[in-house]
């Protein structure tokens, strides 16, 4: 049997925006993220607080929770992916959650999401979302007045992959 070796990713190089109403997530999540010694981490307390920082700097990544006050995820991730912010809308975001329940899950891949994780963090699963979310290649289309992430094997089928679904994209 042949063993997958996985070649670790610098992400020295990156931005990162923690948006998070808990103030322990967000230090939590920034230690994690220091830790790997990324290049510059912004910190904001909620959706509004975060479309704020980001009418000045663009990260190469956002991680924010889902369930906020005031400005939820769900409504951070519709004004953020507006066709009127332009490339900024297409910034990756990586979406936090207490809640793994399907419907939770499928709300946030809708309104925008690239990936998810579950709370508690745990940093290689954390290492391994940030990761997956900075390669993804898939693209964004315009729907409407909205960018959305083009799902997977759009292009080509599974069989044509040869890969197995991702149940996440599964979508109704």
């Amino acid at each position: 049997m042949t063993k997958k070796v996985q070649i670790p990713v610098d992400l020295a190089a990156n931005s990162m925006l923690i948006i998070d109403d808990n103030e322990n997530a967000r230090r939590i999540i920034e230690a994690i993220l220091r830790s790997w010694v990324v290049k510059e981490i912004r910190k904001a307390g909620n959706g509004a607080e975060g479309l704020e920082i980001l009418k000045n700097w663009v990260p190469d990544l956002i991680i924010s929770d889902w369930n906020m006050r005031p400005m939820d995820g769900g409504a951070f991730l519709k004004r953020l992916r507006h066709v009127d912010n332009g490339d900024l809308g297409k910034t990756p975001v990586l979406v936090v959650t207490a809640h793994s329940s399907g419907p939770v899950v499928k709300s946030a891949l809708r309104a925008g999401a690239n990936q998810i994780i579950v709370k508690p963090i745990v940093p290689a699963i954390l290492y391994a979302r940030i990761v997956w979310t900075l390669q993804d290649e898939r693209p964004f289309t315009q729907s409407g007045d909205h960018f959305v992430l083009t799902p997977p094997h759009s292009a080509a089928s599974s069989a044509e992959q040869n890969e197995p679904e991702n149940e996440a994209w599964m979508v109704d």
